[in-house]
């Protein structure tokens, strides 16, 4: 099979999608009695129709703590901070306006407004890890309580020949622009780079099928990028193991795309019916 391939350069995904996208919804994969359900419905984002919005109740960021509990932090931060850095015996308290009294010091200022700076830092990020952190789940919950993110999303168990197994998610197109025998090239496989994953080419998938007239267009997650699992042996983080993965991936569409094709009514065959109605004959045009 004629292939091309083609690798991202590294870059990261915006983070309103790249934190955690959401995406393809195939009812032979999500219990279909989540379909009724509000937030178990994909939905396409305006600026980009190939990826859908995050499903309702699921935070990719750290949200903003109150402004009062901020103004709070940085009152406390900029109070120890003055405990630990201007000399002479400091009101407990009252330190900052004792260090107000006090000869200004450039060396001094300047460390305090550091040390005020970072107690803050951490203490906002501990409070909202406690109170308003990201949510945290793993591509097999998306797939039984949600859905992936795109509808070119793919989710698959890869056998290599190693005997080693990994769920793999991957992003596969067909374009409907370019029919059955008259495409350049089998297939596109596009690799990405460090921090990104292969939704990082959704917006040009379209596109470089249409003009390099491609009829399938693939990309895969890397180990521990995107939604492709994260196992606990770091060998298989190798880009080597990758383009294990992404051979497997291909083969496997491959094979799919074969068996489809067997799988096909011959055009000018007849196939029979049955209904409540007389059996009737129709005709079955191949696809």
């Amino acid at each position: 099979m004629k292939t091309i391939q083609a690798i991202a350069g590294i870059r990261m995904a915006p983070s309103s999608s790249s934190a955690l996208p959401a995406a393809s919804f195939d009812a032979n994969i999500v219990d279909a009695s989540l379909l009724s359900q509000e937030d178990a419905v994909p939905v396409p984002r305006p600026d980009e129709p190939n990826i859908y919005s995050l499903p309702k109740g699921l935070n990719p960021i750290y949200r903003s703590l109150p402004l009062v509990v901020r103004l709070g932090l940085g009152v406390l931060s900029a109070w120890s901070a003055a405990l630990t850095t201007f000399d002479g015996k400091l009101v407990w308290l009252r330190p900052l306006m004792t260090a107000a009294k006090q000869q200004a010091d450039t060396r001094k200022i300047l460390s305090f407004i550091f040390k005020t700076c970072i107690i803050f830092l951490i203490s906002n990020l501990a409070l909202q890890e406690i109170f308003t952190p990201p949510s945290r789940i793993s591509t097999q919950d998306m797939i039984t309580r949600y859905f992936l993110p795109s509808k070119m999303s793919n989710y698959e168990t890869v056998n290599l020949p190693d005997g080693r197994s990994l769920g793999v998610h991957s992003l596969q197109y067909d374009s409907p622009t370019v029919l059955s025998g008259t495409e350049k090239y089998s297939a596109l496989y596009l690799n990405h780079g460090f921090g990104a994953s292969s939704l990082s080419w959704l917006p040009v998938i379209p596109k470089l099928a249409k003009r390099l007239k491609i009829k399938k267009t693939l990309a895969h997650d890397a180990v521990g990028f995107g939604f492709t699992d994260r196992p606990e042996n770091v060998t298989l983080y190798r880009t080597s193991f990758s383009s294990e993965i992404g051979l497997q991936v291909l083969k496997n569409s491959n094979n799919n795309n074969n068996a489809a094709n067997n799988n096909r009514p011959v055009e000018g065959t007849t196939t029979e019916t049955s209904s409540s109605s007389p059996t009737k004959r129709r005709q079955v045009d191949s696809a």
